[in-house]
């Protein structure tokens, strides 16, 4: 259990300033930190920026790390950091990943979606942090949620392979996994062809035993691809690499080792087209009337995708 008495810990990536959620659970973390003045997809930091990020999140620049590599593995740098430099976040007994942007939504889940209705009826209209810190991340909510399952992961989505990039491609994945090496996830690539489905954004909250097994697979293909890739690595290339590896593993963690993930949405709390409260009401309505694709999996509108379909 971590230091602060939390048995889970959830890193929030962050690149640049943006409205933070932090309590005992939710721990931002400045990716690329090592490399912050130079230029990424966003153009060059400011000073103001990046002191902004060093007030206000931890660093993934601290013991064994690879923040110098943030341009090829995205998020994936804060993982690293956090399997290697675990004891740091006070040993917890799970650990996940969000982005600074993108948030679980865990109002599905009959514990949650329950006092989510109260919450709206209640006078807090736009109150996200009371929302954070009694609702939706806080230890009493996690700890009935993980009492019926073995972790969380994003809900798939449908995926075109021959309109999406390679890296999403089976047949391109079947070349970068050793076959002898990680057999069972190997012959999972057959059901990902067959499914045409998959969970983007490396987000996930897992055990520690299934962390510490998810990194050594998930490093040990991205850094022999980047061997082979020498100097033609593209920007950002591993950490899309990084989400078919991740999804493989998910299906691994049902299929091979028969546990149970609970599927959920993401949302975005910090949005100005709606209110909170409206959000919070939609969301409601989708998951609680089941507006979601065969199987349960809701199809994610082509244009929130669109970094990805013009990454080619």
């Amino acid at each position: 259990m971590s230091e602060n008495g939390s048995k889970i810990k959830i890193l929030v990536a962050f690149h640049k300033p943006y409205k933070s959620l932090k309590n005992n659970i939710l721990t931002p973390i400045h990716v690329g930190r090592d490399i912050a003045f130079e230029k990424s997809k966003d153009g060059v930091i400011s000073k103001e920026d990046y002191d902004w990020l060093i007030e206000n999140c931890i660093g993934d620049n601290t013991g064994d790390n690879i923040s110098s590599l943030n341009r090829y593995f995205c998020e994936m740098t804060a993982l690293y950091w956090a399997w290697k430099n675990y004891d740091k976040l006070g040993n917890p007994e799970y650990i996940g990943l969000m982005h600074y942007r993108t948030y679980f939504y865990l109002g599905n889940i009959p514990p949650v979606s329950n006092l989510i209705k109260n919450y709206l009826t209640q006078g807090r209209k736009n109150d996200i942090s009371f929302l954070c810190d009694n609702y939706l991340f806080c230890e009493e909510i996690f700890n009935e949620v993980l009492k019926n399952y073995d972790g969380i992961i994003l809900n798939t989505a449908e995926i075109d392979f021959e309109k999406f990039p390679y890296y999403f491609n089976p047949k391109n994945v079947r070349k970068i996994i050793d076959k002898n090496k990680y057999p069972d996830i190997y012959n999972l690539i057959d059901s990902y062809e067959q499914e045409h489905l998959i969970s983007f954004k490396n987000m996930f909250i897992f055990k520690k035993e299934d962390f510490f097994e998810y990194c050594s697979f998930v490093f040990d293909v991205l850094f022999t691809l980047k061997d082979k890739l020498k100097n033609d690595i593209k920007n950002r290339e591993l950490g899309f690499w990084a989400e078919t590896l991740s999804h493989l593993y998910f299906l691994y963690l049902k299929t091979i080792k028969k546990e149970k993930l609970c599927n959920v949405t993401f949302f975005y709390p910090f949005e100005k087209n709606n209110s909170l409260k409206k959000k919070l009401k939609y969301l409601l309505y989708k998951t609680s009337n089941k507006i979601l694709c065969k199987n349960g999996n809701i199809k994610l509108i082509k244009k929130t995708l669109k970094y990805k379909l013009n990454a080619k």
